[in-house]
């Protein structure tokens, strides 16, 4: 019985270690998705990160769709491991505060005064993708939505001033294939040319802040940090007109330790450094390592964590815009006929 139960902690040790070289992985996966090539319509989309790309070089290839980003497996959507204030696909979330085109359907089928141009560019970008399963920036759709799911109107979009700038941005979430496909464009607009741009290319799990923050969940929650989720944290830089990645975030939940102590008794949890008693510590990760120090860094309290959040959050609280099945029949109503 002693060298059974031996081997079963070794067993129990070689699955953690598997897991942690999987979550080193999803990060550098993710920044994956932050890459692609455009093809160039009439609406010339083009994306900041490759400046090439214009209605000019109608040849680029697709490559877009093949940087699918985070891992192949499917998330465990019954799990505990949620994560407040994310905007997950499907959520009825309220429309924003504000005079943005957050606050369509127009069902007078108008669009905005003044704002011809940008909703215009983003109508043809939705019909692009409702009508034959192509997103600027990520390429043609087909091959990869998943035969069990209704098409292409099972995903989603939304219009709203998430970067805080004064205009409104096109929020677009590709849902209807595997995990590893899924993904999360925000594009915005010049309005005296009529060229679009990409902001961010992402998992489809964001948070918005007021001020134009974003936390990008992770696709997957598979270390300690067990009711947290962890994100990447990026920060719309006014000059480009894009967003900067600036950290990660991830945690340990003390509740995960205390069920599997027998697992994990090889990394305890820090009850010396939790001294709210909140049941989190966080791992607070510089961009520019890229993980190299996933879960070896010490982790932080809760007022250490929230000072270094502040610093980008400016002190606002998350919004939540409204989210629109994508349909032909919301595009019209949302931009008009």
């Amino acid at each position: 019985m002693e060298i059974i139960s031996t081997m079963k902690k070794r067993l129990i040790t070689i699955f953690f270690m598997t897991v942690m070289a999987l979550c080193l992985l999803l990060p550098a996966c993710s920044k994956n998705a932050e890459t692609g090539d455009l093809k160039a319509y009439d609406y010339n989309v083009k994306d900041k990160e490759n400046e090439e790309v214009s209605a000019a070089d109608p040849e680029v290839k697709e490559t877009g769709k093949d940087d699918a980003g985070p891992a192949d497996n499917e998330p465990n959507t019954e799990s505990k491991n949620t994560k407040d204030g994310n905007q997950k696909a499907g959520q009825d979330t309220p429309s924003a505060a504000g005079d943005s085109a957050a606050d369509m359907p127009k069902e007078n089928g108008a669009a905005p005064a003044g704002s011809e141009a940008r909703y215009a560019a983003y109508k043809n970008i939705m019909l692009d993708f409702v009508n034959n399963n192509y997103l600027p920036g990520y390429g043609d759709l087909t091959e990869i939505i998943m035969s069990n799911v209704s098409g292409i109107t099972e995903n989603e979009f939304a219009v709203a001033d998430v970067d805080a700038d004064g205009r409104d941005e096109l929020v677009v979430y590709f849902l209807t294939s595997a995990v590893a496909g899924h993904i999360g464009i925000i594009y915005d607009c010049n309005e005296e040319t009529g060229e679009c741009f990409i902001e961010l290319k992402e998992y489809p799990l964001f948070s918005f802040y007021e001020n134009g923050t974003i936390e990008a969940g992770w696709s997957h929650n598979q270390g300690y940090a067990g009711d947290f989720w962890p994100y990447t944290l990026y920060v719309h830089d006014k000059e480009s007109d894009t967003y900067n990645a600036v950290g990660y975030v991830d945690a340990y939940d003390r509740d995960l330790y205390e069920y599997n102590r027998e697992a994990l008794e090889s990394r305890p949890y820090p009850y010396d450094i939790d001294k709210d008693n909140n049941g989190f510590v966080y791992y607070l990760y510089d961009y520019e390592n890229t993980l190299r120090d996933y879960q070896q860094i010490e982790a932080v309290d809760d007022d250490a964590y929230q000072s270094w959040l502040l610093q980008y959050t400016e002190g606002t609280g998350k919004t939540t815009i409204e989210f629109h099945e994508a349909t032909e029949e919301n595009v019209s109503l949302v931009f008009g006929n």
